[in-house]
């Protein structure tokens, strides 16, 4: 079985050799063709009417997601198909490969997070903006074209679950110090925000607050820097006790809601927040 998925792989990669890059528009990192190729094989002979992950490293990573969707008795968790491509962006993500690959699943719902776009270094203040316009642009134009592929699949009714970024302390921690403006907890607040509004404005797409139960929404302002206060393990819907993200990157020890990179959802924040997102997808379907 291996020998046949490498040679298929192989002449896969072959044939895009050989075809014009303008045909597929959008340049993609080698590591993210290799896996939506993989992709593409393992989900050949997938059941519609399921549900599609589809974005970045934190959907890659939530290995749990097919039990923690089908908990909830909708879908079941061989329905579930996980497109997460660590360190891709949404720009990459609009290569017509992947969104075919996408489509062809015939889903009933997709869910979307993903924001490595926004970590693209500015020297000007300004440009905190036009990052965040561009990475926004690029997800609303990944869900479109989603739509229209599916519909060419004859899928009509297909719903989008928008993920809310999270302001991690590995952002934090990249935008201080560098001797210029770097800051993607601004740029994550104008996506989430143009995101919410483009949800409300189309009845196909959804969104999903996850920053509730990652931190007090009330900011502290401390040299010019809003420091998110970030809940405890223990008191996840009680924000009376509470720890800076400023006192979580001096720590070597890893947070209960992030994982020792201190980027990426721990496995206590998939269990508690992210089976919240399970929870939508599955009233999502339900509700069509």
């Amino acid at each position: 079985m291996k020998k046949r998925f490498r040679t298929i792989l192989c002449l896969l990669l072959m044939m895009t050799l050989l075809v014009p890059q303008s045909v597929f528009a959008y340049d993609v990192s080698a590591t993210t063709l290799k896996e939506i190729y993989r992709y593409i094989i393992r989900y050949e002979d997938a059941q519609p009417g399921g549900v599609v992950l589809a974005g970045s490293s934190s959907l890659h990573l939530w290995k749990t997601a097919p039990e923690d969707i089908a908990s909830y008795g909708v879908f079941s968790a061989d329905q579930v198909y996980n497109f997460g491509i660590s360190g891709a962006t949404f720009q990459e993500l609009l290569d017509s490969r992947y969104i075919s690959a996408v489509a062809k699943t015939k889903p009933s719902v997709i869910i979307v997070y993903g924001a490595n776009s926004l970590s693209v270094s500015r020297r000007k203040a300004v440009r905190n903006r036009s990052v965040a316009n561009r990475a926004t642009n690029a997800t609303i134009k990944f869900i479109e074209k989603t739509r229209q592929a599916l519909r060419q699949q004859g899928v009509t009714n297909t719903r989008f679950l928008y993920v809310s970024a999270v302001k991690t302390p590995f952002h934090y921690k990249s935008c201080k110090g560098k001797g210029y403006t770097c800051n993607i907890w601004k740029r994550i607040d104008i996506l989430n925000s143009r995101m919410l509004k483009y949800a409300n404005a189309v009845s196909y797409c959804d969104y999903i607050d996850t920053e509730q139960y990652y931190y007090r929404t009330t900011p502290i302002k401390k040299n010019k820097v809003s420091l998110r206060y970030y809940l405890n393990a223990d008191t996840l819907q009680d924000d009376t006790h509470t720890a800076s993200a400023k006192a979580l990157i001096k720590k070597t020890a890893v947070d209960p809601l992030f994982a020792a990179d201190l980027k990426h959802p721990s496995k206590l924040a998939y269990e508690k927040i992210w089976t919240k997102v399970a929870e939508r997808a599955s009233q999502m379907k339900s509700s069509l």
